[in-house]
């Protein structure tokens, strides 16, 4: 299956162990590194770990080795066990994009760069202290500035600590964001690889946990890390994790939340994020079960063809055989009846000899008479 699971005990030093040896487990096959994502349920007791795979790379790596049909049969039971285990409530139909022209999206959460002086009061972008300027390499070998900044109107301040920010999502969907926070006095720079690494962050994850009571903790890599970068070329994005709920557990956190702004963000944010165990179906369905498929039922049509062509020619010897054999039949019974024919001639010419012969002897009786 496109995935890797490990259950460990519920302590910051177990979590690291765990984390390192998921990952390492992953590199060994490099194409898997291209996306996958790290998925933690905690417990009072235990830490549940789900390394979800690419379900294309999977494939590629594990099933492409397999006869067609074993491998599409082994990836359509994933799939269908994957959608009986998740209920229609937990599958948001999409992200929710605001529109474009709002200005809350456009401006209150963008950052400042005017480089004039002016009155931030009156300005209509965000003016965040939190602004990482670590330096960041690139894809193409650039290096740029990593400019991973909190939006003020989206930080939830009550549940963040010196060195880790929560913030809100701009989607309006359940979920939470956790990041290393970035400030004046350090940019606190890294990647989701090396924050997972980190005993402080399974600490600071584990107290939130308790407060909050997200069901789970999700960190992207790869591709699937880079989706809501702005820089898509960068190579070491900014970490950040996913804190994901359920809707009573929302419920729950809001009681704790006591400004009205961000309250009223929090209600408006009352819909269920998409199912990416489901999307990652829906994405192996489209590029490479479709095809595979296909391929199957044209080698099953070819392989029909070749068996109805079987077919046809062995109807035809046997049509052959059967055809020798009635003509053997008819040749036969024309023997058969030649020979009774004969038979019955000679039959007669017996009994004309005997009617002869009686009539012989007839006559020499009446010579003596």
């Amino acid at each position: 299956m496109p995935y890797f699971v490990l259950t460990v005990a519920n302590t910051p030093d177990e979590l690291v162990k765990a984390a390192t040896l998921l990952l390492s487990a992953v590199k060994e096959q490099p194409k898997l590194t291209e996306s996958f994502r790290m998925e933690v349920k905690i417990s009072d007791d235990s830490v549940l770990f789900r390394v979800c795979l690419d379900t294309v790379s999977w494939y590629d790596v594990y099933l492409r080795d397999k006869p067609r049909t074993e491998a599409v049969i082994i990836a359509k039971e994933y799939i269908t066990a994957t959608r009986k285990t998740v209920p229609p409530e937990e599958d948001g139909p999409f992200i929710v994009n605001l529109n474009c022209e709002d200005l809350e999206k456009n401006k209150a959460y963008t950052r400042c760069i005017k480089s004039y002086y002016h009155d931030k009061s009156l300005c209509e972008y965000d003016h965040t202290e939190h602004v990482c300027k670590a330096k960041v390499q690139t894809r193409d070998s650039r290096e740029e500035i990593c400019n991973f900044y909190c939006a003020t109107k989206l930080t939830l301040q009550m549940f963040s600590t010196k060195d880790y920010i929560v913030l809100l999502r701009r989607d309006i969907i359940r979920e939470l964001l956790l990041a290393p926070c970035p400030n004046k006095e350090k940019d606190n720079h890294c990647d989701n690889e090396e924050m997972l690494q980190r005993t402080e962050f399974w600490s600071v994850l584990l107290k939130h946990w308790k407060l909050l009571k997200f069901h789970t903790m999700a960190a992207n890599f790869g591709r699937w890390e880079l989706a809501q970068s702005r820089d898509k070329y960068t190579q070491t994005c900014h970490a950040h994790v996913h804190l994901l709920f359920n809707k009573e557990d929302w419920e729950v956190m809001k009681e704790k939340v006591t400004n009205n702004e961000l309250l009223s963000k929090l209600n408006i944010r009352n819909c269920p994020g998409p199912n990416y165990l489901l999307m990652d179906c829906m994405e192996l369905e489209k590029q490479r079960l479709q095809l595979e498929e296909s391929r199957c039922m044209s080698s099953s049509i070819d392989k029909l063809i070749d068996s109805v062509n079987e077919l046809t020619k062995a109807t035809k010897t046997t049509n052959d055989s059967v055809d020798a054999l009635t003509k053997t039949t008819k040749e036969g019974f024309s023997s058969l009846i030649n020979a009774i024919n004969k038979l019955a001639r000679s039959e007669n010419s017996v009994e004309q000899i005997t009617n002869i012969n009686n009539k012989s002897n007839s006559e020499n009786y009446t010579v003596f008479d």
